[in-house]
C-alpha cells in the first residue's frame, strides 16, 4: 500500500474496493476512494484525467470502468514516454477509454476534450485535474463544466507544491462560476490532498 513517505508506490488495496495497481501512483488509497465514491453515488459517465503521467490512477478507474460499463475515460497527457503501456489492455476492456498526447492548457484540448464527451449528447462527467499546473488547469477547464458536473484538483492545500495557491483563492473562484465544494466537506479535518467541486 502506498505510504505518505513513498508516494510512488503501487496502491496494494483501497477501502472497500477489489481494485489495485502496480503502477506508481501519487494518490494515497484513500484519495482513491473518494473519487471511485464520487464516480458512484453521483452516477458520473465519463472520467477526463489532465496529468495522467505513470498512469497508476488511470489503471484504477479503468478497472472500475470496466464493472460500471457503459462509462467513458479520457486522458490529457503531453509526455507519451512516461505513460505504461501496461494500460493499453485496461483501455481496450473499457472500449470507450483513449489517452490523448496533447496540451492540457491548450484552449483547443478543451474544446476538442469537451466534444467528444457531448457525442451524441452531453455525458456527466468528473474532470480532474492533476498535471503540472493545477491552478491553470483548473481556471481553463472548470468554465466547461455543466449541471452535474465534478471537477476536482489533486495536491490541494499542499503547500510544498510551488503550483499550488491558497485553497481560498480556488474556492472563491469556483464559487463564482457557480459551484459548491463537494469535498473536502467544511466538517471534516483530514490531510487528504483533494478538493472536488460539484456544479
Amino acid at each position: 500500500m502506498a505510504t505518505r513517505s513513498d508516494p510512488t508506490a503501487g496502491i496494494s488495496a483501497i477501502d472497500g474496493y477489489p481494485y489495485w495497481t502496480d503502477l506508481a501512483c501519487g494518490h494515497w488509497p484513500e484519495e482513491v476512494a473518494i473519487i471511485l465514491r464520487t464516480l458512484e453515488f453521483l452516477k458520473l459517465d465519463a472520467f477526463v484525467e489532465i496529468g495522467v503521467h505513470v498512469g497508476g490512477l488511470a489503471d484504477i478507474i479503468l478497472q472500475w470502468a470496466e464493472d460500471h460499463q457503459p462509462f467513458v475515460y479520457l486522458g490529457i497527457e503531453n509526455n507519451p514516454s512516461v505513460i505504461s503501456r501496461e494500460i493499453d489492455g485496461r483501455m481496450e476492456a473499457v472500449g470507450q477509454a483513449a489517452i490523448l498526447i496533447r496540451n492540457a492548457w491548450d484552449e483547443k484540448t478543451v474544446t476538442e476534450t469537451m466534444t467528444m464527451l457531448s457525442n451524441p449528447m452531453r455525458l456527466s462527467s468528473f474532470i480532474y485535474c492533476d498535471g503540472g499546473n493545477k491552478p491553470r488547469e483548473l481556471k481553463l477547464w472548470a468554465p466547461y463544466a455543466v449541471k452535474g458536473d465534478v471537477v476536482g484538483v489533486h495536491d490541494y492545500g499542499d503547500y510544498s507544491a510551488a503550483e499550488i495557491r491558497p485553497s481560498l483563492l480556488m474556492d472563491l473562484r469556483m464559487k463564482r462560476l457557480g459551484f459548491k465544494s463537494y469535498w473536502p466537506s467544511r466538517k471534516r479535518n483530514d490531510n487528504l490532498r483533494i478538493a472536488l467541486w460539484k456544479k
